[in-house]
């Protein structure tokens, strides 16, 4: 049996969704696919991979009480940089997070996993999050566990939890669930938005980041605190004007609300030379452009009224444009 799960940008929100300021997220048609059968042990293949993962599901299941409590003490402490370096060797955080999707279903078998995604890994387009939320559903199918979509998410989160700390959520919500949506991480809320379909979006693949999310949220958090708040309280309202501007067509407030998101993430030190010298080429064209996701590299959105001048500026920029569906279906199951 295989299962798919999406995605997705950040429209607007990136940073401070952490901080419970609202963000708006698109699923899209980029899609992650786990197939699995039963074994005796786990095993592991994806093409990015040189070889194949093999462990014992107690090994999971042990690993993954190790990063339960790991997380428990850096969150204490405020600093997840241990929690990191240990979830980045050998493959720690799948083996951790397959060990807790067993532990959470009391499944007590092994399975043989097969992995394959057309999502870039670490552009900020919610690969780990797709991941999670794939490779949930499709142990609780296999093991014949009745789970919901809300349980899914809950379990995909947990995973999400030992790669990036404190994730907001929303990456893995609007993988499960899909479409476009109004999301904030305390107290949660997931609005789903219809807003028809969004038209002259452009991604662009800069170099990646040599962060992860998690490294990268962590340095925020070590920024002053009064400078952050002041950052993430901009971000907030720019978000509600991005829906409004959204639901009017008005190409002139997105273009300010992107533009005036991006200032706010420079400041916050997550974007780069290169990606800043996009955004400029883009917006002396007329258009918009800010990074996606934590930053430090990886995909940035680009917006202009007129797509073939857009497209023009972004391969004369030295780019291939990205094109992909805003709103794209939530996880599901392929065969």
């Amino acid at each position: 049996m295989k299962v798919s799960a999406p995605g997705k940008i950040i429209i607007i929100g990136e940073h401070a969704v952490v901080y419970g300021k609202p963000a708006i997220i698109a699923a899209v048609n980029r899609r992650c696919r786990v197939s699995a059968e039963k074994s005796g042990g786990v095993t592991v293949r994806s093409p990015i991979m040189k070889d194949a993962m093999r462990f014992t599901v107690a090994e999971a299941k042990r690993l993954s009480e190790k990063a339960d409590a790991l997380w428990k003490e850096c969150a204490e402490a405020r600093d997840f940089t241990p929690l990191f370096a240990a979830t980045k060797k050998g493959g720690n955080a799948l083996k951790a997070g397959i060990g807790k999707i067993f532990r959470e279903f009391r499944i007590g078998e092994g399975a043989d996993i097969s992995i394959t995604s057309e999502i870039p890994v670490g552009y900020g387009m919610g690969s780990s999050a797709a991941l999670a939320v794939s490779l949930t559903k499709a142990l609780a199918i296999l093991y014949n566990k009745n789970a919901s979509l809300e349980e899914i998410n809950a379990i995909a989160y947990k995973l999400e939890q030992y790669a990036h700390g404190t994730p907001s959520g929303g990456d893995n919500t609007a993988s499960c669930f899909g479409g476009i949506m109004r999301y904030i991480k305390e107290p949660k809320s997931m609005e789903q938005l219809d807003l028809g379909k969004l038209e002259n979006f452009i991604l662009v693949y800069c170099a990646p980041p040599a962060k992860t999310t998690g490294e990268l949220v962590q340095g925020v958090r070590n920024l002053g605190a009064a400078f952050r708040t002041d950052r993430m309280d901009a971000l907030g309202l720019l978000a509600e004007r991005m829906l409004a501007a959204l639901r009017k067509r008005d190409h002139a407030e997105i273009k300010s609300t992107i533009s005036e998101t991006q200032k706010n993430l420079q400041e916050l030190g997550v974007s780069t030379p290169e990606i800043d010298k996009l955004c400029r080429a883009v917006k002396k064209a007329g258009g918009a452009a800010k990074l996606c996701g934590a930053g430090g590299g990886g995909v940035v959105m680009c917006y202009h009224e007129d797509g073939a001048m857009l497209e023009s500026v972004v391969r004369a920029a030295g780019y291939e444009p990205q094109h992909v569906q805003l709103g794209a279906e939530g996880v599901r199951t392929e065969s």
